[in-house]
């Protein structure tokens, strides 16, 4: 019996974790698809997958499975927060970038610097950089403007500098957030850094 599909290949070690810590009660192995998904099925004693299973059965491996995505999920979350590096530019102009590997967002950095969180967090042009590209953006709903793009580019050679950037990587304005699996799409490309610092020599 299929208790949940789709969960991705690069959380297939988070899977078994959670299942040796916490399955002892129940038989969930995860399965390989041919695509590289998986999925959890509930297996009698002798590794076979059961056709049915009773209610109390499904009852507990619902319970689990929720509490197992939950795991998935913070995980996806915390792999995405650490494998990035914020960057924001203050009121002065002056391109700010954020210490590697922190597990936070935007607002509770700004808060750690002693900002007015809430209202750099909704004026302040600020981004990341992870090995998809350099994003930038303003507001919680990730707006692009005028002054997003001009201080996008301008915060280039610094960030370029700071952390070593390849000048073929693709530099993106505003967001298309995919909260499931956090590959967060750019709205517009603007070109590679390359591009962007020849155009503005």
């Amino acid at each position: 019996m299929k208790i949940n599909s789709k969960i991705t290949a690069d959380m297939a070690e988070v899977t078994r974790q959670f299942l040796e810590e916490e399955g002892g009660q129940l038989d969930l192995v995860p399965c390989q698809m041919a695509d590289d998904s998986f999925y959890v099925g509930l297996h009698d004693c002798e590794g076979t997958e059961l056709a049915s299973a009773s209610f109390e059965q499904r009852v507990e491996a619902t319970a689990f499975i929720k509490c197992l995505l939950d795991r998935i999920d913070k995980n996806r979350l915390s792999k995405f927060m650490t494998g990035r590096r914020m960057f924001v530019v203050d009121h002065e102009g002056t391109t700010l970038i954020a210490p590697a590997n922190i597990d936070r967002d935007h607002l509770q950095w700004f808060e750690f610097m002693g900002w007015r969180a809430g209202e750099a967090l909704r004026l302040a042009t600020r981004g990341y950089v992870n090995e998809l590209g350099v994003f930038g953006y303003s507001g919680s709903d990730f707006r692009i403007d005028h002054m997003v793009r001009n201080e996008t580019i301008q915060a280039l050679p610094y960030l370029k500098a700071e952390m070593d950037l390849r000048n073929s990587l693709p530099v993106h304005v505003g967001l298309k957030p995919d909260r499931e699996k956090y590959d967060l799409d750019g709205k517009e490309f603007l070109g590679t850094i390359g591009d962007l610092l020849c155009l503005n020599q």
